[in-house]
């Protein structure tokens, strides 16, 4: 083995320390990493997206990531090696053009993104389109079509506006549509073969609308993120760069969810191209500084902020009200562990994993995750608490949150119907409250795809 390979190889090797180091130690467990790995062991143990449980974005990475570990093992630490090794390629291919330094950088800010979450993965693919744009490879348009069609299958918004950009600025665009729609054909046969297109559509397309009506927007990140896509625009203006039209592209990530997760992914290719390009040095020290201000502060909040939890996430830093929470439910379950439950509340995929419990499609319902009618949840766990006695765990803390996600609807009506059984957050039927139950149809283009 000569010396380049073995530098290769270590480079490699450091990549992934640090990345895995990161990922697992050092940043927070959110909602979204855990919804995400929540997808990919759903289809690992043999659920079909849409029919057995519910998310707002189309199959293809839950897909790729559940088949790996089916293949390895469903483990949160298995995810975790197989995910840094996954965006540790990435970082080695881009360290190969902006030299390792600067891909350290990046890699320092992925203390600002939420932990594997499928957004920062979208935004990897999207620097992996950006290389292969600026270089002479043979098969490139190839690629970037199956990438751009990977991400349309995952985030369909981002996943358009990024190929309208290859389509309309290449020059032979038969070819280009062809290869942006091999996966999108593959991911249509599976859901019509799974016969879930149509509850997809709803819940991907449809349900969206449901975002824009009730999440809390932060006006901040609004007018940072307006500054950002008029530089974007006037660096198109002045250089024409076609990379800079797929960045302009991927700023519709921030739609619909004006916040700072989002606003932080945006950036990050920006931030690359800015790394990979500026060939002044004060510009790129002011790029990298960029980057160390967003990350450090983060970095220093999280040893404070945060703690350990005894769960199947290891070593994963949590919100400590979250870790209150958990603890009070695992008190709860081994005082009644044969109780049928349901959670309000966001880590409800959380608590199902923690405690060996088969996620159902009533574990994520958030705003925008339930279809165009978010009544028809009410209804439905109203009707499986009528035929078993069963338990509403609901989790004040999150509903007392300005900017909380869960429906308000359900938990008056839940505070309207049933009684406490347990502490003052575990609810069941009263008594005298005995309702018929409700047959509940949902239809899309005049078609029914449930009945309950």
């Amino acid at each position: 083995m000569n010396k380049l390979r073995i530098k290769k190889i270590l480079k490699f090797i450091l990549i992934f320390i640090l990345v895995f180091t990161i990922n697992y130690f050092i940043t927070i467990a959110t909602m979204d990493e855990i919804w995400t790995y929540g997808f990919s062991y759903n289809i690992a143990n043999h659920l079909i997206p849409y029919k057995d449980f519910n998310m707002v974005i189309l199959p293809f990475h839950s897909l790729v990531i559940g088949l790996l570990l089916r293949t390895i093992s469903t483990s949160f630490l298995s995810y975790h090696i197989i995910m840094a090794l996954i965006y540790s390629m990435f970082y080695y291919f881009i360290s190969e053009r902006i030299t390792l330094r600067k891909t350290l950088y990046l890699i320092l800010y992925l203390v600002m993104l939420e932990t594997y979450f499928y957004n920062s993965f979208m935004a990897l693919l999207l620097m992996m389109i950006i290389l292969l744009e600026t270089s002479e490879y043979k098969y490139k348009d190839l690629i970037i079509g199956l990438l751009i069609g990977y991400i349309m299958m995952t985030k369909v918004n981002i996943g358009a506006f990024l190929f309208l950009v290859f389509f309309f600025k290449s020059k032979d665009k038969l070819k280009v549509f062809l290869y942006s729609a091999i996966i999108p054909i593959f991911v249509l046969g599976y859901l019509i073969l799974t016969n879930s297109l149509l509850p997809c559509i709803d819940y991907c397309l449809l349900g969206l609308l449901n975002f824009t009506k009730n999440y809390y927007i932060e006006y901040e990140y609004i007018i940072l993120e307006l500054i950002v896509i008029g530089y974007i625009i006037f660096k198109i203006i002045r250089t024409k760069d076609k990379n800079y039209y797929y960045i302009l592209a991927f700023q519709i990530i921030f739609y619909p969810l004006l916040d700072l997760n989002h606003f932080v992914v945006s950036i990050y290719p920006l931030l690359f191209y800015l790394l990979m390009t500026l060939k002044q040095k004060n510009n790129i020290l002011l790029t990298k500084l960029l980057i160390i201000i967003f990350s450090l502060p983060t970095l220093i909040a999280f040893r404070f902020m945060y703690k350990k939890y005894d769960s199947f996430i290891g070593y994963r830093n949590m919100y400590a009200d979250n870790t209150e929470y958990f603890a009070r439910v695992k008190n709860y379950i081994n005082e009644e562990p044969n109780k049928k439950r349901y959670y309000l509340n966001s880590f409800a995929y959380f608590l199902r994993i923690d405690n060996k419990e088969t996620i159902t499609k009533y574990d994520l319902m958030n705003h925008g995750n339930m279809g165009t009618n978010e009544d028809y949840i009410i209804y439905e766990i109203d009707n499986l608490c009528l035929k078993e006695d069963c338990r509403i765990l609901v989790d004040f803390y999150e509903y007392s949150l300005i900017d909380n996600q869960m429906p308000k609807k359900v938990k008056d009506f839940i505070l309207d119907n049933y009684e406490l059984c347990y502490d003052d957050f575990v609810y069941c039927r009263k008594i005298n409250y005995c309702p018929k139950e409700r047959e509940w149809k949902r239809k899309i283009f005049g078609y029914t795809y449930h009945l309950y």
